[in-house]
């Protein structure tokens, strides 16, 4: 059987949500390669933008005689696809690459733009991430005044895409699968076993131990003194690395404000709320 080259693209609810995480424990197999230096593509942040040029072109090829079919049109855009993916395998040297982006965008033009593509996209709890953004970047001036109930509308739109597309695309039809980053933390083993199998990679040539045991990166606490920026040198995990409870301090009110703008996302995803 030929082995399965279809790029493997993991699309993140929000930036803290792990896909970093998810992307190093996949990036152990030796069959996959990251596309350096491009380590987020942002591709479909603005898939919106390929589209429409794919739209114009067939405009116009509406207008020959015989006119062009529809089919066309979205052979364009997924044309740009192909090429978009070709240049990110070229970049990793070729084989079984792997890419990311951390924000759904367009996550509903994916399978039309990268139709031999397969997905996994990352949720994580909404709380986890609020917090996790705010120790990371607590000077972000792009959420408004109110950086938190700020982050918590951005983690409820992304969780409202995220369930918009599921709803149009069955798994039975189309390739993709959905990681809860608590489940990822919890029993690495059997979801990265899980992941190995619905990406068509061999388990036997996996380092299961090298999951566990791999270092963290890029966290928002652990292995960062305070006030000092992010980084992303990789810290050996330690018992006191607990990055599910990220948001066990918060106020009464940061949980009313919270569940206010987000909790019919979180139950969405079966979270409980506080």
């Amino acid at each position: 059987m030929a082995a399965d080259l279809s790029p493997i693209v993991i699309a993140g609810i929000r930036p803290r949500c792990g896909t970093n995480y998810l992307c190093d424990l996949i990036n152990l197999h030796p069959d996959v390669s990251r596309p350096g230096p491009i380590y987020e593509d942002y591709f479909l942040a603005h898939a919106d933008k390929l589209e429409a040029f794919a739209d114009a072109v067939g405009r116009h090829w509406s207008n020959l005689t015989p006119p062009a079919p529809e089919s066309a049109t979205r052979d364009v855009l997924s044309a740009l696809g192909v090429g978009l993916m070709g240049w990110l395998t070229a970049l990793a040297g070729g084989g079984r690459v792997l890419t990311k982006t951390p924000v759904p965008g367009r996550l509903d033009l994916f399978f039309k733009t990268f139709p031999a593509a397969k997905l996994l996209i990352v949720v994580r709890d909404g709380r986890a991430v609020v917090e996790s953004h705010m120790r990371s970047w607590p000077g972000d001036g792009r959420f408004g005044d109110d950086l938190f109930a700020g982050l918590a509308q951005a983690w409820a739109d992304g969780a409202d895409i995220i369930q918009s597309f599921r709803q149009c695309h069955p798994l039975t039809e189309y390739p993709y699968m959905l990681v809860r980053y608590e489940d990822l933390v919890s029993d690495p083993a059997d979801m990265i076993g899980r992941i190995l199998d619905f990406l068509a990679l061999d388990r036997a040539v996996y380092s299961f131990t090298g999951a566990v045991d791999m270092p963290v990166r890029g966290s928002s606490t652990f292995g960062r003194a305070q006030g000092t920026p992010l980084h992303w040198t990789p810290v050996q995990k330690d018992p006191s690395f607990d990055p599910l409870k990220r948001w066990s301090h918060w106020t009464t009110q940061q949980h009313k404000t919270f569940n206010r703008i987000a909790g019919a996302q979180m139950k969405g995803f079966g979270y409980s709320l506080a």
